[in-house]
């Protein structure tokens, strides 16, 4: 962490001794390879802080793993004691839904799934995952790659899976009432956060004039 945000480097401290504690839980086949050199690096700040962790073994190995804790808005606080409740339970419900994919995904053999959830730490309201490895679609995209379009059905084939046969979702019919108070809201949200009114309603009339509302 950079000096500039003393409270991330503190954050990151933190983490890393959690991780100390806790890493032979994740990576059992590792417990005899001797004590890792943990590193904790920042990579993304927004709603929530991204820490990645790597964990170099002496006998050459590593292991990549992601810490994500989430705060209530941009410029809110990240320390635990601070975060509403709210927020403390969309952290912990988050974990839980990653932990039922991974297990759905896991009974199936066509190579789909989730990143491996590792733990919650509850004194950091944190999620750590495995380090995700593999290509960004929309840099394959872009790229206009070879395997972009079967990469593409596979993303749909997941969300798919993910939504109706996971959660069993099902069409809705269109309500244009309930999108209509439903942007207020939102628009309404972006306004405490200090976003110009006259900007907000020139998204608003076009939003509402390109949905027909």
């Amino acid at each position: 962490s950079s000096p500039e945000h003393p409270v991330l480097s503190d954050l990151g401290s933190q983490v890393r001794e959690e991780i100390r504690e806790r890493w032979p839980s994740y990576y059992a086949s590792r417990r005899d390879a001797g004590t890792p050199l943990i590193t904790v690096t920042p990579r993304h700040f927004g709603y929530s802080v991204i820490f990645q962790v790597r964990l170099d073994f002496p006998n050459g190995g590593c292991e990549r793993l992601m810490v994500k804790i989430r705060r209530e808005q941009k410029h809110g606080s990240f320390l635990p004691g601070a975060m509403p409740e709210e927020i403390v339970a969309l952290n912990r419900a988050e974990f839980r839904e990653l932990v039922n994919a991974y297990a759905f995904f896991a009974q199936r053999s066509d190579g789909l799934s989730v990143v491996r959830p590792l733990d919650f730490l509850e004194s950091h309201n944190a999620i750590v995952v495995e380090h995700a490895i593999g290509d960004d679609l929309s840099r394959l995209m872009k790229a206009h790659s070879r395997v972009a379009s079967s990469a593409l059905r596979r993303c749909g084939q997941w969300w798919r899976l993910f939504h109706h046969e996971l959660h069993g979702a099902g069409e809705r019919a269109w309500d244009p009432d309930g999108a209509d108070a439903a942007l207020d809201v939102r628009l309404e949200r972006v306004r405490r956060f200090g976003a110009p009114v006259d900007l907000l309603n020139t998204i608003r009339e076009e939003i509402s004039a390109a949905a027909g509302f």
